[in-house]
């Protein structure tokens, strides 16, 4: 993903997404200078992830893409949440969240746009793929995406472990043939 893809789906999702999640959660806010701290941070990510690969001269697939912007959006960190000073104010989990959730909702899109693009999978599905992935149910009932958001937050980030590039990536390549199988 070089800067112009960036800036186009940052106008195009991202930054949209970001508008309606500060609509709905008014105690975030958005530091509108790390959008290109983000870039930068996924360029650091790319170069060093592509030296990691086996043949450094393979394109970088766009499960690989989408997560090194996670990974530079959790590092970068560019919602925060403003106390008020109220000592009653609870912190919701979306706002708690929040940075993963845009990280979740960048990497969907990032999937979206190459399946969309490039109709991989014919009309049908290409069409269907294109309003959104679809993930899989929980035994408890709860939220995929907020599993997985939870997930990010415990293990990279209040723990600071290791985010692999190619596990995650794995994960979200299992999402996309999960959302195929759905829509077929």
């Amino acid at each position: 993903m070089d800067k112009k893809d960036y800036e186009k789906l940052w106008n195009n999702s991202f930054y949209p997404w970001i508008e309606n999640y500060l609509k709905k959660y008014k105690n975030l806010y958005f530091d509108k200078n790390k959008k290109y701290e983000i870039y930068y941070e996924y360029e650091i990510i790319r170069i060093k992830t592509k030296a990691e690969m086996l043949d450094e001269d393979e394109l970088v697939d766009r499960h690989k893409i989408a997560s090194m912007l996670v990974l530079a959006i959790i590092k970068v960190n560019p919602l925060s949440f403003v106390f008020t000073g109220d000592i009653n104010q609870l912190v919701k989990p979306a706002e708690y969240l929040a940075n993963e959730f845009f990280a979740i909702s960048c990497a969907s899109s990032i999937i979206r746009s190459f399946v969309v693009e490039k109709k991989i999978y014919g009309l049908k599905i290409t069409n269907e793929l294109g309003k959104g992935m679809s993930y899989p149910l929980c035994d408890d009932n709860s939220s995929y995406i907020y599993s997985l958001a939870k997930l990010l937050k415990n293990e990279y980030v209040n723990k600071k472990e290791e985010f692999n590039i190619f596990t995650f990536s794995s994960l979200l390549f299992l999402l996309e043939k999960f959302t195929v199988e759905y829509y077929k």
